[in-house]
């Protein structure tokens, strides 16, 4: 009777069979252009750097077939970004809801022109 009883419960539709989704990594990615005059530099590698490390997301930048971790100033100025070049920003995390607000953040300082340029 005990068996019949634990097999009922384990195998009720409405238990989850396999690992909560929050626990597998999301994939996130947005496209954007380097709008500022300078492009990525320096200063821009660093305010990329300080925004991606408030997450524990992964966050990167592409461009064509080369890519690099935003959390490297070293990788993200080896891209070469300048103005008016396309990028896509990927993220990817094991908790979506941090992975969209890096993807989101980093995104703002494309849009922003990261703050170098008076409107």
């Amino acid at each position: 009777m005990t068996l019949f009883f634990l097999n009922s419960v384990l195998n009720k539709p409405n238990l989850p069979s396999h690992p909560s989704h929050s626990s597998r990594p999301s994939k996130l990615s947005k496209e954007v252009v380097v709008s500022n005059q300078a492009g990525i530099h320096l200063r821009v590698s660093r305010l990329l750097l300080n925004e991606a490390n408030r997450f524990n997301s992964a966050v990167r930048l592409v461009k064509g077939s080369a890519s690099a971790d935003v959390k490297s100033m070293i990788e993200t100025l080896s891209l070469g970004a300048a103005q008016g070049e396309s990028l896509r920003v990927e993220v990817e995390g094991d908790d979506a809801k941090d992975a969209q607000d890096a993807l989101d953040a980093v995104v703002a300082l494309f849009r922003a022109k990261f703050n170098e340029e008076q409107e």
